[in-house]
């Protein structure tokens, strides 16, 4: 069965390769420059109704060519990637949007890459954007954002077997203090990867040794792993993160996911490019793709099929809330962004905001 799937897999990575669409796709790849097959899949946009952006063009500050990086989300992280079928994540339909409605002759091109990679080409100015990445004050200096997503808060995640052992206040939230200073328990984190701006705080701030970093291929279904075989006790991720990685297959026990306390406030996530004038003129056309209303119900409405129960109870008024207020032009006038929008694209803007049918469901929370 897994061979049939690899071939499958393999066989759509081909395609995509083989494809060309208008606005100037390029298949996926891997961080090493390779056609990308297993883990996830990207497909080229279908195109729809287009309408004429109200701003004129700006040839002469077009951007040629945008490498959109996507975070790795390993399916079955045990089993070294191979999962039965490739899984689609939030910044692919975030990628399918931008990608539709670019306009313009802009070539886009998406590469996987892992969190240290991606920090690195941002920091180096580098024609390349990140996809899904967390938006904190100290990501602002380094980055123009457009933020796409609100999303509930990390939690803990632990063995079941383990769950006695976890210090919790009565509202069943876990306290990183009290567990940090018993040291029964080993956690284990991605390096360089942001827990939202409150968790890397007392992060940083942690006792020695409490937590041990990794340098992973994904954004952290390696870590998951890791806890599912006991080669650590726990780490942090997203809710929906977890079950779908269960849903994959991709750990060995059950894993349990517990609101952190002090840390319950949902964080912002985006696209985040360079801090020079090329990354200020994406990031804003960009911002303008993903503010038109058809994108932002999409958006929003992936995000919350995709919370298990508890968190949409708990986060799905102020998610809704987010997705109803429009989104905040990057720069300081709306002359002054819709120009640079305008640049970005170098021609008519495209109001293909349904790039392909929705993905299905997440599997049902445990």
């Amino acid at each position: 069965m897994r061979s049939l799937a690899t071939a499958w897999i393999r066989r759509v990575a081909v395609i995509a390769m083989m494809v060309t669409v208008q606005g100037g796709f390029t298949a996926p790849k891997d961080a090493a420059g390779t056609a990308a097959g297993a883990g996830l899949a990207v497909a080229p946009p279908a195109a729809v109704a287009s309408t004429s952006s109200p701003w004129p063009p700006s040839p002469t500050r077009a951007v040629d060519r945008i490498i959109w990086l996507m975070p790795q989300i390993d399916a079955t992280p045990a089993s070294s990637n191979g999962g039965p079928m490739p899984r689609r994540v939030l910044t692919q339909t975030t990628v399918d949007l931008l990608i539709s409605n670019w306009g313009g002759s802009t070539q886009h091109e998406l590469v996987m890459a892992n969190i240290k990679r991606s920090l690195r080409m941002l920091q180096s100015g580098e024609p390349a954007c990140m996809l899904g990445m967390l938006h904190t004050a100290d990501r602002d200096a380094m980055a123009w954002f457009a933020d796409t997503h609100l999303v509930p808060p990390h939690h803990l995640v632990v063995r079941a077997a383990l769950l006695d052992k976890v210090p919790r206040n009565a509202a069943g939230e876990a306290r990183l203090d009290q567990i940090w200073q018993e040291r029964r328990l080993r956690g284990a984190l991605v390096q360089g990867r942001s827990y939202g701006p409150e968790l890397d705080e007392v992060i940083r701030h942690q006792p020695p040794s409490a937590l041990s970093t990794y340098v992973t291929p994904d954004v952290g279904g390696n870590l998951l792993a890791m806890v599912g075989l006991g080669r650590a006790d726990y780490t942090f991720e997203y809710d929906f993160i977890v079950t779908d990685h269960l849903a994959a297959g991709g750990s060995g026990a059950e894993l349990i996911t517990l609101p952190i306390e002090g840390h319950a406030d949902p964080i912002l996530s985006g696209v985040a490019c360079p801090k020079n004038d090329w990354g200020q003129r994406v990031a804003t056309r960009a911002n303008e793709v993903l503010a038109q209303p058809q994108a932002r119900r999409l958006l929003k409405d992936e995000l919350l099929n995709r919370l298990s129960p508890n968190a949409r109870t708990r986060y799905g008024a102020r998610i809704e809330a987010f997705y109803a207020r429009p989104m905040p032009l990057l720069m300081s006038s709306t002359s002054a962004g819709a120009a640079g929008a305008s640049a970005a694209s170098g021609g008519t803007s495209r109001e293909r905001v349904n790039p392909r049918a929705p993905s299905p469901p997440s599997p049902a929370p445990r």
